[in-house]
């Protein structure tokens, strides 16, 4: 049974008198139903559960729900609390004929994630939201291949959000960020697609100006990382290092198309993108480390033009 099915089911053996409290307040947040969740928090509803698919101070930060924001943060509500793996579909259909449709998993997203707007951002970032964290995305419901990176930066841009992006990018947002199937900067492939889209070439040419770059794949930069060993890596928000087990290293070195892009975090017992790592010893991020390696390996695809 999925987890929205166990949703359904638990709703349907609710009365309306009691349907507040089985309804969880992600749900409630996004239904607009504002004075019922304030009643509900004030009553004691954990302002960091994280038993839907979105928590609470995520749901109310992407709808700009400033007040709720403010409420949930004065009653302890994590600023950088993770979301869980959950399933999602979207289909894009015109009287019945299905035009599009995509499976897709996303997990550990924040409340930065889908953040409305900067003002709403501002909350969150002053309460001590760590703008260089994000979440990650499986293009499938069997959670194979890669994990996708999605930080708030990448979604403020995907959304056409250039002043909330700027905001990020002060905050110190990472500008570069790499396709892990391609090697492209997915920024500049975002702004540059569409060369009549006026302002995205404009910010693609503000992030330049913030140092926006492509990997380096030449040789040279791939040699500097052959037959190199890391024994550790660092994840680069909260400092604290994990051990890399000589034959997990091993096996990412020799075959990088086979890893997932993700990595265990022994300080908080869960796994999170490349893309927040460092190699403890030279200091480069894991997700371009391993980008390098499927250059090397010749198992980069070519970007589509």
């Amino acid at each position: 049974m999925t987890f929205k099915q166990t949703v359904t089911t638990t709703i349907l053996f609710c009365t309306t008198i009691v349907f507040a409290n089985c309804t969880s307040t992600a749900e409630m947040i996004k239904s607009g139903n504002t004075a019922a969740v304030i009643q509900k928090i004030n009553d004691g509803a954990n302002p960091n559960d994280v038993s839907d698919c979105e928590t609470p101070l995520e749901a109310a930060a992407a709808t700009g729900n400033k007040e709720l924001v403010q409420l949930l943060l004065s009653k302890g509500a994590n600023p950088n609390i993770r979301g869980k793996d959950c399933d999602y579909e979207n289909t894009m259909s015109i009287g019945g004929l299905v035009l599009h449709h995509e499976e897709y998993v996303r997990d550990k997203f924040t409340p930065l994630s889908f953040v409305a707007d900067v003002a709403t951002a501002k909350l969150l970032v002053d309460a001590g939201a760590n703008v260089k964290i994000g979440g990650y995305r499986y293009n499938n419901h069997q959670r194979t291949g890669f994990t996708y990176y999605r930080s708030p930066l990448y979604n403020a841009i995907h959304n056409g959000k250039y002043d909330l992006a700027k905001f990020l990018i002060e905050k110190g947002a990472n500008v570069n960020q790499y396709d892990p199937k391609t090697g492209a900067n997915v920024f500049e492939t975002m702004l540059t697609s569409d060369k009549k889209n006026k302002a995205a070439l404009s910010f693609f040419s503000y992030l330049k100006s913030k140092g926006l770059k492509n990997l380096d794949l030449s040789k040279s930069a791939l040699k500097k990382i052959e037959n190199k060993t890391y024994p550790s890596y660092r994840h680069i928000a909260g400092g604290h290092e994990t051990s890399m087990p000589e034959n997990l290293f091993e096996a990412a070195y020799k075959e990088p198309e086979r890893v997932s892009n993700r990595t265990f975090c022994a300080e908080e017992k869960e796994y999170f993108h490349y893309q927040e790592f460092e190699w403890t010893e030279s200091g480069q991020n894991l997700a371009e480390w391993i980008v390098q390696r499927r250059a090397a390996t010749n198992t980069l695809e070519k970007p589509k033009k």
